[in-house]
Parts: structure tokens; sequence; C-alpha cells
């Protein structure tokens, strides 16, 4: 489970003198240019973006997410003494946790809405909750952080986000459980804990974290990686950027209704058979092009749908035109983005090599994880469209 944190403008409330002086030191190394020298290049960290497919099982694409930070896999209490940051921002709210310090908590956490004391107690005693129970269960206590580590420190935007786990060991803790605790630089020299839910780009690294605990091989975070595209992501742009980064990709013009595809293009001819299926009224076609849960849900849609919509979106899938603008190869996993007609607004289809017979199967029908929120989003669609299309 992933845990999510930030502090508040109270803070100065709750630390004695010294850390005040260290809590300054931290705002003045947070707008500093990120590890080293103005003249230096900053270091990035990718994070291969986990996809889940029908609410089942997860797969490892081939699209990153880069932000700037370090990765550093170290031992809590060696990151103290290395690292600033974690001494100032990291350590107080730790050390509340674990002495179940609930008031100096919500001094440290920020209360999105001012008017909603109620909710913003809540948020700060769930969070605590959850954090605790594993804590206690891997023994940390007092100075005991044996098993404590920190993967790394990384910049998303506004906010910085401490990377940590909880190594598995014994029979306390089976698995290792990574959580992350996020913080952000409100107005000018207050720096905050947020209980509140995560951005999309946050959810993503989350989510990778919890995919590498459980196979490590397969989920590694890659320092200074660079791929052929990488998208900048709106939200992050006014601070220190996030891209989507991927390798293959092709650009096309193709209208899936009236051209043919050719034989050598696998994705391209596989999708236009959804297009011509409508065109033909093969409905149950389609459902048969899905994942499994998808096909299922497809065809109870058909079942139990609006009659009408249903024969309006059939016929508007069957006759009109539609153009293929890119397609993101990201093996095992295929992004499709068309067009329909002069719409200039780009629609992602998702596809997938299915793990189990190897084939290629439409996927994910009226589900939408992170990745396809991402991917979704208007403004993302719109920055897409300019940085690669034109």
């Amino acid at each position: 489970m992933l845990y999510c944190f930030r502090n508040t403008q109270d803070t100065f409330k709750m630390i004695n003198y010294r850390h005040v002086f260290l809590l300054f030191l931290g705002i003045s190394l947070w707008s500093c240019p990120l590890f080293g020298n103005a003249g230096e290049s900053p270091a990035t960290v990718s994070f291969p973006i986990a996809m889940r497919v029908d609410l089942d099982y997860y797969i490892n694409t081939g699209c990153y997410l880069k932000c700037q930070g370090k990765k550093h896999d170290m031992r809590y209490n060696d990151m103290l003494l290395e690292d600033e940051e974690t001494a100032t921002i990291l350590k107080p709210l730790i050390r509340a946790i674990i002495n179940d310090d609930f008031g100096t908590a919500k001094n440290l956490a920020w209360k999105a809405s001012p008017a909603d004391k109620q909710k913003h107690e809540e948020l700060v005693q769930a969070w605590m909750g959850s954090c605790r129970n594993m804590f206690l269960n891997s023994k940390m206590a007092g100075s005991n952080f044996d098993f404590f580590n920190v993967i790394g420190k990384f910049y998303i935007g506004d906010r910085m986000l401490f990377a940590c786990e909880v190594k598995k060991h014994g029979l306390e803790l089976t698995e290792s459980q990574p959580f992350s605790l996020y913080f952000k630089k409100i107005e000018q020299d207050h720096i905050v804990w947020d209980v509140n839910s995560p951005p999309a780009t946050i959810s993503l690294v989350n989510e990778t974290l919890r995919q590498r605990a459980k196979s490590p091989s397969q989920f590694l975070l890659k320092e200074g990686l660079a791929t052929t595209y990488e998208i900048p992501i709106p939200g992050t742009l006014s601070g220190r950027k996030v891209y989507l980064q991927f390798d293959r990709g092709k650009k096309y013009d193709f209208r899936l209704l009236t051209d043919k595809a050719d034989s050598s293009e696998e994705v391209l001819c596989f999708y236009q058979k959804k297009f011509h299926a409508a065109r033909d009224g093969r409905r149950e076609d389609i459902a048969e092009m899905y994942t499994n849960r998808s096909c299922e849900r497809f065809l109870d849609w058909l079942e139990t749908g609006n009659k009408s919509y249903l024969d309006w979106y059939f016929q508007d899938l069957g006759n009109s035109e539609r153009y293929v603008r890119f397609v993101i190869n990201a093996e095992p996993l295929f992004v499709i983005l068309s067009q329909r007609g002069p719409v200039k607004t780009l629609i992602p289809e998702y596809v997938i090599r299915d793990q189990a017979d190897g084939k290629l199967k439409l996927t994910n029908f009226y589900i939408r994880g992170f990745l396809e929120k991402l991917l979704e989003d208007i403004e993302f669609l719109k920055v897409f469209n300019e940085f690669v299309l034109q």
C-alpha cells in the first residue's frame, strides 16, 4: 500500500529553534538547482509505467515517466546524515507518525480547504493509522529504523516526493511495502504535507513502486534515460517538468473505413477490423476483439444498453470517417490515437499483446486506470499534438 503526505504553514509552531533553522535551510535547498551547481544538468530518473489490464493484472509498458531526482536505495538513518532535505522535511513527519503525535501531524498537514476542519483531521488520522500499522508491524520505534529505506527523492511539478519502503523481514513483514510521502511549497516560504488525493503523475509513480516491490527485476528505475519521444505533462509545466517517454511510434494519415492497411502493419490491420465490423453490423465480432473482462463488459453493454444510443454509436463508428494519426509502440502496449473527421481532438484507444496467447486485443473497455487518465486528458492531448504531430 502507498501513502502520500506533505506539511503546513503551522510548521513553526511545533518545532524548536534548531528545526526552524534547518527548515529554512531546506527551503533554500528547494529553490536551488537540483543536485549540483547551476551549470550542471539536473539528474533525472525514469519510472517504468505499469498498466492494469481489465482490473486484473499489470503489464510493464514500454513507456516511462521522467522526472528530476535521484535514486538512493539507502537506509533511512543513513539518508538523514547525507541529505539535508530528508532531515529537515521528512524527519519531523516520520517522528510524529511513530510517536502517534496527532497534533504535530495535523500542523504539518496542508489544509486544502480552510473551512473544512473535520475532513482535514479525518484525512490526517487515516494516513497516520495506515502508516503506524505498517511501522509497528515492522517494529519501527524510537531510533530503530533498520528496515526502513529511502528509495529516492524526486521532483514532480511543484512537489517533492520521498519514495520509501519498509523492507520485508522475518515473519513480521513477508513482502516489502513501498509508500510515498510528498510535499509542496506554497506561497513564498511554506512547505506543506498533502493528505489529499495525489495528481495522476504521482499516482503513476506509486503504481510503479508497488509493482517494483513485487517484481524488482521487471520494474527498474532508470537514471538519465533518453528516449526518442519525450512529451511534457501539463500540470508540471510551471515547476520541474515531468515527461512521458517512449522510444517507438509512427505517424499516420490513415482512413480506417476506406484505406487498406499494409499486411506489415500488424496493429493497424487489427484495429481496422473494429470499424469494418461496425460498418457491417457485426457488433459481437467487436466484443471478441477485447481481452476477457472487457469482452464481457462489451457484451453486457450490447444487451442492457439504451437501444437508441447503441444504434447511433455503431452507425457513427461504421460510417463516420476516422483517421489514425499516431500509434505509440510500447510493446506489449500500443496506444492508437485517431481523429474523427474535421474534429482535431485526439482519441486514444488501447491494444495489448495478450500474455496468454500472444495475440493483439483491445482492452479496458470503460475502464480507466492512471495511465489512461493521463493519456485522455484534453490538455495532455493538446501538448502531444503540438510536440509530435505538428
